[in-house]
């Protein structure tokens, strides 16, 4: 069994617990309205600060396919994945709620009422993140640019509910591309998501 941290209800401060790993910013209140528990999906509304032209997805197990990392995973970055992610057939797009821990420090990723820093795992910096993958141009889908959310402290990634085999959040970033190659372009984002429970020792 692997370690997670927990809050209680303690007026209306969030609990403190020492020793918090270091991708976690500061523990929350579980949300006091009743959860939702519908369809899992990821919504997102971003807006390009240059152009100022707003675009809203919404994804979701019905009408994308849902692909669930409840088995740590390998990335090209040296970092271990476990997350969700929606992706889109006709518009290639994907929408993905990511977790990233390092083997070499951690056993897992500590899943709890908090918020949460966002990864860089290019970096070798654990945490949470929404990423959207897009196609540069028309002629080749497979060709991606990659954008993921950012740290600074009016941002915001927050598991707001864990039960009935889900995890709930909500987030506020910017995205920016991960490969720098069209670092030019960035979005203020805003979301949220309900996704799979991807505590892997869970689904054991």
């Amino acid at each position: 069994m692997f370690p997670i941290y927990s809050c209680e209800k303690n007026g209306n401060e969030p609990t403190e617990l020492e020793n918090l790993e270091p991708y976690i910013r500061n523990l929350i209140q579980p949300d006091s309205k009743p959860p939702y528990t519908g369809n899992y999906y990821i919504h997102v509304k971003f807006t390009d600060l240059k152009t100022l032209e707003t675009k809203e997805l919404t994804f979701s197990e019905l009408s994308q396919t849902m692909t669930v990392w409840n088995n740590p995973t390998n990335t090209n970055s040296g970092m271990l994945l476990l997350g969700t992610a929606f992706s889109d057939s006709e518009t290639w797009e994907s929408l993905i709620i990511s977790f990233y821990f390092d083997p070499e420090k951690d056993t897992t990723f500590n899943i709890c009422y908090a918020n949460y820093y966002f990864s860089e795992p290019f970096k070798k910096v654990a945490g949470a993140n929404i990423e959207y993958l897009t196609p540069i141009d028309d002629f080749n889908p497979y060709n991606k640019c990659q954008y993921m959310g950012t740290n600074s402290s009016e941002y915001y990634f927050k598991i707001t509910y864990i039960g009935n085999n889900r995890l709930n959040g909500e987030f506020y970033t910017k995205w920016k591309d991960s490969s720098g190659e069209n670092s030019t372009t960035t979005y203020d984002v805003y979301g949220d998501f309900s996704i799979p429970d991807i505590r892997y020792f869970i689904n054991k």
